[in-house]
């Protein structure tokens, strides 16, 4: 055959191929399912297993890629910092591990890691981290007490002297405008007494703070001195502005002698009432009797006489 007969035969054969394989159905291929991302608690519960297995440095890529989910829960991100502070600190990165201490002591400024339980290299760092974040709460909680204090004033005064066996009374108005007062107390004593007694104050419809100390107690035979101390109080309990007590000079009331009895006045006595009962049903009882006697009709020898 010719190489002209051998170029036509191939043509044929491979147009024939073409021609198939043109023809021929398509192979079906199989997409493979995407892979489902992983949850933020997802990443946090793995970076936990990888910490307890000692794999810190895989533990960090971990926990900063939970740390930059911004919508992750408070809780969440605070156990990330602990485990990023942790394993940067196992991994002799102490500058970075306070930076993740200190994050996480801001939100949980009670926390402290048992010393028995705790890698010695984890244990410092956090320690110092502590110790600094400690007192700057504290600094900080002195400043603000400072600030509120002085905003508040307190307005009146207890009476400078009193009779005894009279009650004390009190009205104290405060200007507050942080409004951080829950509460006042009166401390109170007798010169000379080694403790003091507390009457909490109540805040009147007017504003007022006001109280009493019973008439019973400033009983006395040779006159006294009452110590009194003012103490504003937060919604804790604790003292603010303090009026009358150390290193202020306390406030003092005179007390002259007097019994409940001699300032009790008469007409405010049972005894006093009872005598003017009988006093009174005796005077009605003999009015009575007189007028009976005077609407009598003498007696009469002349039998009943016919009067109109």
């Amino acid at each position: 055959m010719s190489s002209s007969g051998q170029l036509l035969v191939m043509g044929a054969l491979f147009g024939r191929v073409a021609t198939v394989a043109a023809t021929a159905p398509e192979a079906t291929v199989e997409t493979p399912p995407a892979a489902t991302a992983e949850t933020t608690p997802a990443k946090l519960a793995r970076a936990r297993v990888l910490f307890a297995d000692l794999e810190y440095d895989a533990v960090i890529p971990l926990v900063q890629a939970v740390l930059q989910d911004e919508g992750a829960a408070i809780d969440l991100r605070l156990d990330a910092y602990y485990l990023l502070g942790s394993s940067l600190a196992i991994a002799n990165r102490a500058s970075e591990a306070e930076a993740a201490f200190r994050f996480l002591l801001r939100g949980r400024p009670e926390l402290d890691l048992p010393p028995a339980e705790t890698p010695p290299k984890i244990l410092r760092v956090f320690r110092n981290v502590k110790v600094e974040e400690d007192r700057i709460r504290a600094e900080t909680r002195a400043l603000e007490h400072r600030r509120i204090v002085d905003g508040l004033k307190l307005l009146g005064s207890p009476p400078p002297q009193i009779l005894g066996g009279e009650p004390i009374h009190f009205r104290f108005q405060l200007r507050d405008p942080t409004s951080s007062v829950a509460g006042v107390r009166l401390d109170y004593r007798k010169t000379g007494s080694a403790g003091f007694a507390s009457l909490p104050l109540s805040l009147d419809a007017t504003g007022g703070w006001i109280g009493s100390i019973p008439a019973s107690w400033t009983e006395n035979d040779d006159g006294m001195t009452i110590e009194v101390a003012v103490f504003t109080l937060d919604r804790a309990g604790e003292p603010l502005l303090v009026v009358g007590a150390p290193p202020e000079p306390a406030m003092r009331i005179a007390v002259t002698p007097g019994t409940v009895a001699e300032r009790t006045p008469i007409y405010t006595s049972v005894w006093f009432w009872a005598g003017t009962g009988l006093a009174v049903i005796g005077s009605v009882t003999a009015a009575v009797l007189v007028y009976q006697r005077q609407t009598d009709v003498p007696a009469s020898d002349l039998g009943a006489l016919r009067l109109w």
